[in-house]
């Protein structure tokens, strides 16, 4: 049977490779006659800074708003960041932590555009949100194992005349840059939040 795969893109070019993995899996569905879309046991999810999706003129359509998740909300700052993070910390390890962060006085980057090839930048957006990069893969995985899920890709399967098994276990893709900011900043707490 087809296996489930949950597809994570991290930071812009993650995202670019999401979308563009999605296109082609509808044409190559399409070509096989297959009209009802991408099963839901195949799940994708873009994170990045962004408070907006961008990469417009890249040429694969946005992800939906359920497969995005912006980890910097509208109008906050770097710096509103960077102390989240600090008094998320026992006070004895706030002075070390703080020295790990870039400097709230040093940071110009607006944020809510992305983290500005800053690894640090979106090292420190990332430890900001695990919850809520933990909370949106559970909710993906939720998705994934459904029984819709299941019944989809077993239909799915058929259709393609691929033999059909038990106990498919899900597969997990985690794709980034290394030389930006958000997704290369990113994409260790985004693994270790899966």
């Amino acid at each position: 049977m087809l296996r489930p795969f949950l597809i994570v893109g991290v930071g812009g070019s993650g995202g670019k490779t999401v979308r563009a993995i999605r296109q082609a899996l509808r044409f190559r569905l399409e070509q096989e006659n297959w009209n009802k879309g991408i099963p839901t046991g195949w799940q994708f999810l873009h994170i990045d800074s962004p408070t907006a999706q961008d990469g417009i003129e890249f040429p694969a359509p946005l992800v939906t708003q359920e497969d995005y998740l912006s980890l910097v909300p509208n109008g906050v700052t770097y710096s509103t960041i960077h102390d989240d993070v600090v008094d998320r910390v026992e006070p004895a390890f706030a002075r070390d932590v703080r020295r790990s962060l870039p400097s709230p006085s040093e940071v110009k980057v607006p944020v809510h555009l992305g983290a500005g090839a800053y690894r640090a930048v979106g090292r420190t957006i990332s430890a900001a949100a695990l919850d809520e990069i933990h909370e949106r893969v559970k909710t993906k995985v939720s998705l994934m194992q459904s029984p819709t899920a299941d019944s989809e890709l077993k239909e799915l399967s058929n259709a393609l005349g691929v033999q059909i098994a038990g106990g498919v276990t899900p597969t997990v893709i985690v794709i980034s840059s290394v030389a930006g900011g958000s997704g290369a900043g990113m994409f260790i707490d985004v693994a270790e939040a899966i």
